[in-house]
């Protein structure tokens, strides 16, 4: 039996939504997900969480040289958003609200 590529990206939780992990012990959160909460060192108290996805920019880049496989998409841009529950995530901006 083989595993096809697509039914593979679809099983990850993180692919569709930003789910992250909550300690329960030390009131973290942590994207992407942690088996271990590298605060306070426990595992037991780690608890799935769905990030409301909203947050602030901290900063962004426009990249207009890219490696082989992204020439075709420049020049597009990159952003580091700080969630409003803490975590930071890397992320394409593919559109602005002004837009």
């Amino acid at each position: 039996m083989t595993t096809q590529a697509p039914r593979f990206w679809r099983s990850i939780p993180q692919r569709y939504n930003l789910s992250g992990t909550h300690c329960k012990s030390c009131d973290e959160y942590f994207f992407p997900p942690r088996n271990l909460c590298p605060n306070c060192r426990r595992g037991a108290h780690l608890e799935e969480y769905t990030f409301k996805g909203t947050g602030s920019v901290v900063t962004f880049t426009t990249i207009y040289n890219a490696t082989e496989d992204f020439e075709k998409l420049t020049p597009y841009n990159l952003a580091i958003i700080q969630l409003d529950e803490g975590p930071k995530v890397t992320g394409q901006v593919v559109s602005s609200p002004a837009a």
